[in-house]
């Protein structure tokens, strides 16, 4: 009786350390220089149902600035691969970190914020959106040494098509990793169903 008593422990105990190794292991978030993460609605005309995940080396990223060109000034141009996002705060302001709700497509969105993003030869006509910018860095000339933005766009301003991403160049900003966040909810549902029985 008491081995199986202290098989018993043993088990719990080790059932304890996988779901704090999981929690830990899901806080270790995805960390890269430069990366884009995006996922869609199956009726996006940009994302086209896709979720994808783009990071440096393999694809190139580049970020640029608008400088007093009309409906350019102050726009931040962020580009991984065949993948375009644009982002300019309302009054044509340069993007700082903060949330941009009430978005719409850039270069026509009058005094609003403006964004699109855009890629693979497909782009909006009309969009509506948001951005929340969590790191936005330029140097003494004003160009970007490091950007951070997580994106909601729905194409032609209809919410069921919609693309939702996170950008980062030369961030140390996490992306979270979906696996893991997967990892914890199956843990989380093992032990459950264990102390129903």
């Amino acid at each position: 009786f008491e081995n199986i008593k202290g098989e018993i422990k043993m088990k719990r105990l080790l059932l304890t350390l996988s779901v704090v190794l999981c929690w830990l292991f899901i806080h270790e978030p995805l960390r890269a220089a430069d990366i884009l993460s995006f996922t869609s609605s199956p009726s996006s005309w940009v994302g086209q149902g896709r979720t994808l995940t783009l990071t440096s080396p393999t694809t190139s990223f580049s970020a640029y600035r608008y400088f007093n060109q009309g409906a350019y000034t102050n726009a931040v141009r962020l580009t991984a691969g065949d993948y375009t996002l644009y982002l300019v705060g309302p009054g044509y302001t340069l993007p700082t970190e903060g949330f941009y709700p009430n978005a719409t497509r850039w270069p026509f969105m009058e005094s609003g914020a403006g964004m699109a993003f855009s890629g693979e030869g497909r782009g909006n006509n009309t969009l509506t959106g948001y951005f929340n910018v969590l790191q936005a860095v330029y140097n003494s000339s004003g160009n970007i040494t490091s950007f951070a933005v997580d994106f909601m766009q729905y194409d032609e301003c209809i919410q069921a098509r919609w693309v939702s991403g996170k950008f980062r160049y030369h961030s140390d900003v996490p992306i979270p990793e979906p696996a893991s966040a997967l990892l914890m909810l199956l843990g989380a549902a093992w032990m459950g169903a264990k102390r129903k029985r």
